[in-house]
């Protein structure tokens, strides 16, 4: 395997610009992310592939070192927007493959990424510019396997996306990182999903009602 390159340093005015994009839609995530101290065993390196980032967390490595763009598009495929209203990620690593999954949406699903690990986000935001795509895209990061009120306070509004279904992608190289709390979180998710669709059947039933009344 070639020689890694030089790791990139970190920058503030970077960070600034990726938390700002990001507040718009995880205003909690931004806030934690900020108060954070940068984990030290991360290091994010140009990779082989030209334009595109790979890293590592204690020397393993969170995305391809040779072609983490196309690994990112693989993974991505699993999301079909046709047929989903909402994808959850578990696992950022250093962003490439939520940044696939995300242009793949267009839109058309809301993206939701577990990351239990605030100092990772902030080691990769200081390093990686992420504001272009995640600016508008509605991306949602959750840092809690437990919390159902922050969970169901990010998902508000998003009720009649995720009644259309939700797909769960696994980032491989985050798995044993995450170990036991992505199935929390999973769970987490699927008792506010659960709630949401009975919000979700209950209004289309109050505005069925108000409808006859009009009527």
């Amino acid at each position: 395997m070639p020689a890694v390159a030089s790791p990139i340093a970190a920058d503030q005015a970077l960070l600034a610009r990726n938390l700002a994009a990001l507040a718009a839609s995880s205003p909690l995530a931004a806030e934690a992310i900020l108060a954070a101290d940068p984990t030290a065993g991360v290091e994010i390196v140009p990779a082989q592939e030209p334009g595109e980032h790979s890293g590592r967390l204690d020397g393993v490595w969170l995305a391809s070192p040779r072609a983490p763009g196309a690994e990112a598009r693989r993974l991505a495929e699993q999301a079909d927007p046709t047929r989903i209203g909402a994808v959850v990620v578990l696992g950022f690593g250093i962003g490439r493959h939520v940044r696939a999954i995300v242009e793949r949406c267009r839109g058309e699903a809301l993206v939701v990424v577990y990351e239990p690990d605030a100092a990772l986000l902030r080691a990769v935001f200081e390093r990686v510019d992420h504001s272009s795509w995640i600016a508008g895209s509605g991306l949602v990061i959750l840092t809690d396997p437990g919390d159902d009120a922050a969970t169901a306070a990010s998902l508000r509004g998003s009720e009649g996306m995720l009644a259309l279904g939700v797909t769960v992608i696994e980032h491989p190289p985050s798995r044993a990182r995450l170990g036991e709390t992505a199935g929390r979180f999973v769970e987490t998710f699927g008792r506010v999903l659960a709630a949401t669709r009975t919000t979700v059947v209950t209004t289309l039933v109050q505005s069925e009602a108000t409808c006859r009344n009009f009527l």
